[in-house]
């Protein structure tokens, strides 16, 4: 059986940046880890607060057929377009 894999995104400019660690993603992370008990993939991303960096990271870890329209640059699962 294949994993599943769930992006995690932290927007953070500071914590980008190093200023701090992000806390944030590690809990949400250690949360899921408890609450589901299927096997899975964390996939992290911690960004700066920034709309393309934000865009540009959910269209990287969203496939076409699972994402709402603004990520799959007008296309739908039921048009049956693949990225």
């Amino acid at each position: 059986m294949s994993k599943v894999r769930i992006g995690i995104v932290t927007v953070s400019d500071r914590a980008s940046r190093g200023e701090y660690q992000d806390l944030g993603g590690p809990a949400i992370q250690a949360w899921m880890d408890k609450a589901i008990t299927s096997a899975w993939e964390a996939v992290p991303r911690l960004i700066p607060d920034e709309q393309v960096r934000v865009e540009t990271v959910l269209r990287e870890l969203c496939p076409c057929a699972m994402c709402p329209r603004p990520f799959c640059r007008g296309r739908s699962p039921a048009s049956g377009a693949r990225p």
